[in-house]
């Protein structure tokens, strides 16, 4: 097993492949990081890597 798909196991993440030549799939994903960078790096000041790392860790713990 891949070392991706033990972490994912690890942490309870469904690893899910796409279809080759699906693009609308790779959107959703799109969407999601856009949502997210949203939420987090344009809307917050974060005084070093550490900080942003704990924060976006509490907000995967919290969804």
């Amino acid at each position: 097993m891949h070392m991706f798909d033990r972490t994912c196991r690890t942490h309870g993440i469904e690893h899910r492949l796409t279809k080759p030549n699906h693009p609308w799939t790779n959107g959703q994903v799109e969407r999601m990081n856009r949502t997210i960078r949203a939420a987090t790096v344009k809307r917050y000041h974060y005084d070093s890597q550490d900080q942003l790392t704990d924060f976006l860790a509490a907000i995967l713990a919290a969804a």
